[in-house]
């Protein structure tokens, strides 16, 4: 009789543990072995710049705060080429822009300074245009 009662509390006890174990996961377990989950939207700070290289003038935008988007290189991609066209509306020769982003708003005001004194340091001109993507 008490081999029969522990062989029925051993088993109760496995049955108990192996429930507990069933919710270990955490949420959302399901969904990540079928896949990886979307990343989740950031607010980018970016500024844009091209330069005419025979001339050596920079153009650069203002940092543009972004609406929360899950795909950088969409962003990137579509300010370039906005950015190109706004500079071509200036007459400028554009020899191609690019467009750098951070997640941290002060990282983008910095980082826009230290290319414009990068290039000053080289003898261009830089031209603020101001430019927020709306223009």
């Amino acid at each position: 009789m008490v081999n029969k009662l522990a062989i029925a509390v051993f088993g109760l006890a496995v049955l108990c543990a192996s429930q507990s174990w069933a919710g270990s996961s955490g949420p959302g377990w399901a969904s990540r072995l079928n896949g990886a989950q979307a990343p989740a939207a950031m607010t980018y700070y970016t500024y844009c710049y091209g330069g005419d290289a025979p001339t050596h003038t920079a153009y650069f935008s203002a940092v543009i705060t972004s609406a929360p988007v899950t795909d950088i290189g969409d962003l990137k991609g579509k300010s370039q080429v906005s950015f190109d066209t706004y500079l071509k509306t200036l007459g400028d020769r554009n020899s191609g822009s690019s467009c750098i982003s951070t997640t941290v708003s002060a990282n983008g005001a910095l980082g826009k300074k230290q290319r414009e004194a990068d290039l000053v340091s080289e003898k261009w001109k830089i031209v603020e245009t101001n430019w927020t993507g709306n223009q």
